[in-house]
């Protein structure tokens, strides 16, 4: 085993994934903050901070076939639980959808369709959900 990058020892990164571009992909928060960051690592071991988030960072779900990244937030019921978000590679951050109040909505899972939609799956309210890059299309589950 080689280590590809070390984080300094106050830094907490989730699972990063392999960019298109053949490097890696991430967020991490500094231990004790609020406030996470996107990072990329090359695999000659290169790390970049690409953005500073306004969370702590749950990582990267995917990266989608238009070239962003999309991430789901859940860290903890003060800030973000439940938050979809695109990241572009530059570093460009935008909330597509927050699902409301912590344990009715966190979500567990995110992929991208064939048809370029984000679906996943939230926790609390079993929804089962579709939306656009843009945020302007969500599907609900039908009232009991």
């Amino acid at each position: 085993m080689s280590a590809v990058y070390q984080f300094p020892g106050t830094d907490r990164p989730a699972t990063p994934i392999y960019g298109a571009d053949g490097d890696y992909y991430g967020t991490a928060f500094t231990y004790g903050t609020h406030n996470g960051y996107f990072y990329k690592v090359t695999p000659a071991g290169s790390f970049t901070r690409v953005a500073t988030l306004p969370f702590q960072g749950d990582g990267i779900a995917l990266q989608g076939t238009d070239g962003n990244f999309y991430g789901v937030e859940q860290s903890d019921c003060s800030t973000q639980h439940g938050t979809i978000y695109k990241m572009t590679p530059a570093g460009k951050f935008t909330t597509l959808h927050d699902f409301g109040l912590c344990g009715n909505a966190t979500v567990n899972s995110l992929i991208e369709g064939s048809d370029g939609k984000l679906y996943g799956v939230t926790q609390g309210s079993d929804v089962i959900f579709s939306l656009t890059s843009t945020a302007a299309e969500r599907f609900t589950a039908p009232p009991y």
